[in-house]
């Protein structure tokens, strides 16, 4: 399934969730790239008159399928229904902790079908656990000469100065690839 495809039947699944819960529909839900070490997020707006914005990873799509994208807007939808339902609360902060991983959260997020992983979840919702995870890819390798010491580095852009990377064995500058290059 591709991205727009995914779109379309994430957001109405997302309307039908909203409108069973009887709570705004968000004032953005997409899909993004540049989410790449969470599956999704719910972001609220301190402000009265937006409804906060839900984020699924498209990585997250590509690596786990549609049915667990499907769990992750669930979950991201218990925020927002919980965010929404205490509105009545002024002080966002406040409002914003008791839309977080609550064990009000727990428990509606296994009643809509949401999942949340492992560590979150504790021993009453382990069986609504998830274990997929967006993993992080590494861009740059740094080697030394001698081939003893090898470090990884999730950073997007080259390094030009390469001075203080040395290896600890022989002391020579590091060089670096790409993750392309790595084989």
């Amino acid at each position: 399934m591709d991205h727009q495809e995914a779109q379309k039947r994430l957001g109405s699944l997302l309307e039908h969730l909203c409108d069973t819960f009887n709570v705004p529909y968000p004032d953005e839900f997409a899909l993004c790239g540049r989410l790449t070490t969470t599956a999704g997020l719910f972001k609220a707006s301190p402000s009265r008159f937006l409804k906060g914005r839900i984020t699924i990873s498209k990585k997250y799509l590509d690596l786990n399928g549609y049915t667990a994208a499907a769990e992750t807007l669930r979950h991201e939808f218990a925020h927002h229904y919980l965010f929404h339902k205490y509105s009545h609360i002024s002080n966002f902060r406040e409002r914003f902790r008791k839309s977080g991983h609550t064990e009000e959260f727990k428990a509606f997020c296994v009643q809509v079908g949401g999942k949340m992983n492992t560590q979150m979840c504790g021993e009453e919702y382990a069986r609504h656990a998830c274990t997929n995870y967006v993993k992080s890819e590494y861009k740059w390798k740094y080697i030394c000469k001698c081939g003893e010491f090898l470090t990884k580095t999730k950073r997007a852009y080259s390094l030009k100065e390469l001075k203080k990377y040395q290896c600890r064995v022989c002391h020579t500058t590091m060089t670096q690839e790409m993750k392309e290059a790595i084989t």
